[in-house]
């Protein structure tokens, strides 16, 4: 059996994004466990799941290319940072050498649950596309969006 969350822990959901774990509350109708956690990033909304959802596994049927097998994953942000310092993720690789944009979609749709909010915001910047603020998911559609409006009207020309 996996281990409760507790307040003060950081956990991953398998889009990608972080979330803190503010407390464990009892639903006061039901008397059901619940999760109250708040996101990592702006505006960092605070959200409240049920337990046992908040530790179900992924539905594969749903997401079959999440990489996590719990929908939440505990995390230690200072060895996630160590790591990804020291890691180049080889996708944003293949990203930046892809002969055209459809190559580059390609490999963005590859990686549509499995890829980092830096690596996301590298392959804008590469491409000299702006993302606005929002959640890593948000960024990913941003991206993909523009990708296929400048493979609409620049054909296979790169800049």
């Amino acid at each position: 059996m996996r281990e409760l969350p507790k307040a003060g822990e950081v956990y991953r959901h398998f889009k990608g994004n972080n979330y803190e774990v503010i407390s464990i509350a009892t639903g006061s109708e039901d008397g059901e466990s619940q999760v109250v956690y708040k996101a990592l990033y702006a505006p960092y909304t605070v959200y409240v799941r049920p337990l046992d959802m908040f530790m179900e596994k992924v539905n594969r049927d749903k997401y079959p290319n999440a990489v996590q097998e719990y929908r939440f994953e505990k995390i230690d942000p200072e060895k996630e940072a160590e790591a990804a310092e020291k890691k180049i993720d080889q996708r944003l690789i293949a990203f930046l050498e892809a002969k055209d944009y459809q190559g580059k979609l390609d490999i963005l749709d590859s990686m549509e649950y499995n890829v980092s909010e830096q690596t996301i915001i590298a392959m804008a910047v590469s491409m000299d596309i702006e993302l606005n603020d929002g959640t890593a998911e948000e960024k990913f559609r941003s991206l993909r969006k523009c990708i296929q409006t400048m493979q609409m009207y620049e054909g296979t020309r790169l800049r």
